[in-house]
């Protein structure tokens, strides 16, 4: 909008200003938050918007609008608020609040509000208790606590021999390469030998962290006896076979106590109750509100493989380039 066109939006409209002066607000705590600091229209700029957005603004940008706490006030009103308003007159009186990019927002802003009632009003109405934390906490224990893991590499053959002789080529060059191309060539375990007999890490018990692989008992116990990155000295007896081990690395036993894990549990079960409440809202508004839903119409509409959206075309129609007014002659004839 130009300075002209901002003149004559602020000579169309009635403003009264009434500032009021901090310190006598501040000595009145129990003034009317509606108390009126400007009209500008139909609309009224009070005491307490002024607060909540001055409130929002930070500290370092009030000196913007005066060194003075009444030159602050009186600079936020006449460049923020005012002109805010003037703004949303000019385009109301222009008709742009039924423009589809302008519902769309205002659509927007309404759902946010709404959602934030819910929030709100859930978490005053159901706060979540010290047992609703112990409770979740109890529950969910395999979240704050793990057991220790280890990252095991194996390669798997089918006699004692073979495993030590495997084994003796492994020491030669104790090298990720090296073993590698060991348990590509050698491993029996066809699951695991191209990612060089990979176990991932594992429990105690003997279970991948991807569940996707139970590794033999005496596997773990000859890992759990070794240190990190030590290549076990024997060949370790695995069902019917045999395997060379090498415990790469491990991870520790975690514990999180109750104490240290209580926000982020009262912020989940915040959560939880939140989305319950805005899923009830939806059912019962939906009963209430949607009306003659018509999805065939939908149909009309082409989605694209590339996710472009545009009107589908009917069969037998020819579609031209603009500014085509005649079909052009290709090898599949006029088009």
């Amino acid at each position: 909008m130009t300075k002209r066109a901002f003149s004559l939006g602020a000579a169309a409209f009635l403003i009264t200003t009434a500032l009021i002066d901090a310190r006598t607000a501040q000595a009145q705590p129990d003034r009317d938050p509606n108390q009126v600091v400007a009209r500008v229209g139909n609309n009224a700029i009070t005491v307490g918007e002024f607060e909540r957005r001055l409130a929002k603004l930070p500290r370092f940008q009030l000196s913007t609008y005066g060194q003075t706490p009444a030159e602050i006030r009186r600079g936020f009103l006449e460049k923020v608020l005012i002109p805010e308003y003037l703004y949303a007159q000019g385009a109301l009186a222009k008709g742009m609040d039924n423009e589809i990019d302008t519902r769309t927002r205002m659509r927007d802003v309404l759902k946010s509000a709404t959602l934030r009632e819910v929030k709100e009003k859930g978490e005053a109405q159901t706060p979540v208790s010290d047992a609703d934390v112990a409770a979740y906490y109890a529950a969910h224990r395999a979240q704050f606590d793990s057991p220790p893991r280890y990252a095991i590499w194996r390669i798997l053959l089918a006699s004692k021999d073979e495993a030590a002789s495997v084994l003796a080529e492994a020491r030669k060059d104790p090298t990720p390469k090296t073993w590698n191309e060991l348990a590509r060539a050698r491993s029996l375990d066809k699951a695991t030998n191209q990612r060089g007999g990979n176990l991932g890490f594992v429990t105690e018990s003997g279970d991948s962290s991807d569940g996707k692989i139970r590794v033999d008992p005496s596997v773990v116990n000859a890992v759990k006896a070794a240190k990190d990155g030590e290549l076990i000295d024997h060949p370790v007896a695995e069902g019917a076979g045999w395997a060379v081990v090498w415990r790469r690395s491990s991870v520790p036993e975690v514990h999180r106590p109750l104490k240290q894990e209580e926000q982020n549990i009262r912020r989940i079960l915040a959560h939880e109750r939140s989305v319950g409440s805005q899923d009830k809202l939806i059912a019962s508004l939906r009963e209430r509100d949607v009306k003659n839903v018509n999805t065939s119409v939908l149909d009309l509409l082409e989605v694209t493989s590339t996710g472009q959206l545009g009107p589908r075309g009917k069969p037998g129609r020819i579609y031209r380039k603009p500014g085509a007014n005649a079909p052009e002659n290709t090898p599949r004839g006029l088009r």
